[in-house]
């Protein structure tokens, strides 16, 4: 085929949705006689050599996967193609919502090609388990042990009981048994669970007693604690760590003793978990500070190793009032620093002090809601909300900056009665940040009291903004009204059914969520955009371009430095891994988009995050790109792009700061930190990217990217733990 073919084959696909064919799907060496392409399609096996028949069907998928299709014929061309191509379909697949995929899936497990039999198992854990997961079964012995620990995976994905896995297993040595259900064993949140975990502990393979108490501690359960209480002695620090952090969910009373010592673990990563453990324990449990834990607290707050004295200070609430602590937080509060990662504290240390109902925190708190931060304004909008301060809490609704006004919405939604809630989320519907007006929404979503007629003006107003956030949480509210109120629930529909056609695929698909909800049914979503807004004379030529390129261009790994205050970090981007997100990475490092850009998060232990122009967590480069979920493990110094829910990443990044497992085939990873963990893990929450520059560039010229389309625009919070709470 010619370039000009394959570029009429895409503008097709662009224009009708790639066509589809009734043949079904077949797999490689099946001999029955196939049908021709579809007559909208020209992909041809006849004319175009090996290589060039290769980059056309991948390519394909790549666009397929943009705009989230499922082509039968694209699909079936590609399972008669080599290895290389198969490949790259079973991971395309697992990266688009629809069913007709677990059939082509389930085929791929059967592939010659040991890579594509591993892409395939672990591409079915990300779609919606199918009525019979027998093939997923049988590949839990397949004769790769990769390829039984990503059936593992993918079973624990969809929720599947442990005793299938189990009975699965069978016929396996114990050893590779072990090998291959301990890495994803802590998806079973099972009784059963914490036997085999506990049974685990006593192998002789390392790395498999990792994962044991890895499995233990996840997802804590009271029978374990025990064991449990044992791991806070093991050899490994992330394993002492672990230890703690479950006992801060399961622990009992006397575990606060069991904890103390380590305080003084030479290793910051315990020290980090058993003060949050501690400060757990006496919240969950309404225990009287231990009066033993005072000295250990005292000195850690001024702990300079990262992360220890950010989490101490957060810690010392649940010990206040105290003579020298409490002094110690409020010096923190009124001094004025430039020294990295002071803001931060400050914040903290207010919010512990108002905790702790200082009796001295209320001039605190004026003292900060004069500040010409708006980071500390907002903290002190907060601390007002919660301090019954009207005349600050006024002052500060009012406030010039979006994120100040943020605080005082969600305190006050939070403490203030219901009917009093609603109607301050009814007046949040004319404030002109989106952000705002979206946390308003999220909150009559939970507690669906009003109306639906002001939210269907609410989302009008809001119709044609770059964010999305208060339009789908606009629709969240819809839907519980309509499930709340059975005389509104007609009308709610209907305005619904106005909206299935959408211009924005994320919109499209979340009507469609609460009409399957409400009526059991819902219109056809539809193909996602693309990201290239191109003439449509130019059409052709620039997508043949651009899907050529970004499919050679992953095959490099290109590094990138990433300069901060506190030093470099080097990154390199696994762009084979995701093309699509490493392609448009690299066009905002290209642009400097980052350059000056704050860490707006950061949790010792967890993750750094940055890449939010805004600052508060909420901001992005104005569109959304697909996610590229795969297999690469969220080891300590992986970088993952940030989400608030499936496709809507875009500039916010995050690296983490210790192994993740929890958040594997979660959120699309791309790259690895391959110099500077040292100074990544001094970042403290408001210190600042000076420049991000690809080191395999020549030049420094910024370079131009194409522009969204038209109405694509991401819900452009991103929240790394956004689905799974309480993860630090």
């Amino acid at each position: 085929m010619k370039p000009q073919a394959l570029a009429a084959l895409l503008l097709s696909c662009l224009i009708v949705g790639c066509a589809s064919t009734q043949s079904g799907v077949v797999s490689a060496g099946d001999e029955r006689s196939r049908p021709g392409p579809p007559p909208d399609s020209l992909l041809s096996a006849s004319t175009v050599s090996g290589t060039e028949r290769e980059i056309e069907l991948l390519a394909l998928q790549r666009l397929l996967v943009d705009r989230q299709l499922y082509e039968p014929y694209t699909v079936e061309q590609s399972l008669l193609a080599g290895p290389t191509v198969r490949l790259g379909l079973a991971r395309a697949l697992g990266q688009i919502t629809d069913s007709r995929t677990l059939s082509s899936l389930e085929s791929l497990l059967q592939d010659a090609s040991v890579e594509v039999r591993r892409a395939a198992a672990f591409s079915l854990g990300q779609q919606e388990p199918g009525s019979d997961t027998g093939a997923l079964r049988l590949a839990l012995r397949d004769g790769d042990a990769v390829v039984g620990r990503y059936a593992v995976e993918s079973l624990g994905k969809w929720d599947s009981p442990l005793e299938l896995v189990e009975q699965g297993l069978v016929g396996l040595s114990a050893e590779e048994a072990w090998e291959r259900l301990l890495p994803s064993l802590f998806r079973f949140e099972e009784s059963r669970t914490v036997s085999l975990a506990i049974q685990a502990l006593d192998l002789e393979e390392p790395s498999l007693r990792r994962w044991a108490a890895y499995a233990l501690t996840r997802n804590p359960r009271p029978e374990g604690l025990p064991a449990i209480r044992g791991l806070l002695q093991a050899e490994s620090a992330e394993v002492r760590g672990w230890a703690a952090r479950a006992l801060g969910r399961v622990g009992e009373s006397e575990d606060l003793d069991r904890l103390l010592p380590r305080l003084s673990d030479p290793e910051a990563a315990s020290v980090v978990q058993a003060l949050r453990a501690g400060a757990a324990l006496l919240d969950r449990l309404g225990l009287a500070p231990p009066e033993d834990w005072r000295p250990a607290l005292r000195r850690l707050v001024d702990d300079q190793r990262p992360g220890i004295g950010v989490t101490a200070i957060e810690a010392a609430a649940g010990w206040l009032r105290d003579e020298e602590l409490s002094p110690r937080l409020t010096e923190l509060v009124r001094s004025e620093s430039d020294a990295a990662g002071h803001e931060r504290r400050r914040v903290l240390a207010l919010a512990a002090l108002v905790a702790g109902e200082e009796p001295h925190v209320d001039e605190l708190v004026e003292l900060l809601a004069q500040s010409p931060s708006p980071v500390l304004r907002s903290a002190a909008a907060d601390a007002a909300v919660r301090r019954g301060r009207e005349d600050l809490v006024a002052t500060l609704a009012a406030d010039g900056a979006p994120r100040v006004r943020a605080s005082v919405l969600s305190g006050r939604l939070e403490v203030e009665s219901e009917s009093d809630a609603a109607l301050m989320a009814r007046q949040a519907f004319a404030d002109d940040d989106p952000v705002v007006r979206a946390l308003a929404l999220h909150w009559l979503a939970e507690h669906p009291v009003v109306p639906y007629e002001p939210i269907l003006v609410a989302l009008g107003h809001a119709w044609n903004e770059r964010m999305l956030d208060a339009r789908l949480a606009a629709i969240a509210a819809l839907e519980a009204r309509a499930e709340a109120s059975t005389t509104e629930r007609s009308a709610i529909v209907l305005a619904l059914l106005e909206m299935a056609d959408a211009p924005e695929f994320l919109l499209r698909r979340r009507v469609a969520a609460a009409l399957q909800q409400l009526e059991g049914a819902s219109p056809p979503v539809g193909a996602a955009e693309t990201p290239f807004a191109l003439p449509a004379a130019d059409l052709e030529r620039k997508l043949l371009g651009i899907y050529r390129d970004i499919l050679i261009a992953s095959e490099a790994a290109p590094r990138v430095r990433l300069e901060t205050t506190r030093g470099p970090v080097v990154l390199e981007l696994r762009c084979i891994e995701a093309p699509l997100t490493c392609h448009r990475f690299l066009q905002l490092v290209g642009n400097g988009f980052y350059d000056g850009l704050r860490f707006h998060r950061v949790v010792p232990g967890f993750v750094v995050q940055a890449g939010d122009p805004r600052g508060d967590g909420w901001g992005g480069p104005g569109y959304s790109i697909r996610d590229e979920i795969n297999p690469l493990r969220y080891e300590r110094g992986v970088l993952g792009m940030a989400l608030s829910g499936p496709d809507t990443g875009g500039s916010q990044f995050f690296l983490t700061l210790a192994p993740q497992p929890h958040l594997d085939g979660g959120y699309t990873a791309f790259g690895v930190v391959v110099s500077g963990m040292e100074v990544l893990d001094q970042i403290e929450q408001g210190d600042q990217i000076v420049r991000f520059r690809r080191l395999d560039e020549s030049t420094t010229a910024r370079v131009s990217s194409p522009s969204p389309l038209p109405g694509l625009q991401p819900s452009l919070r991103a929240d790394v733990v956004s689905r799974d709470r309480g993860t630090h």
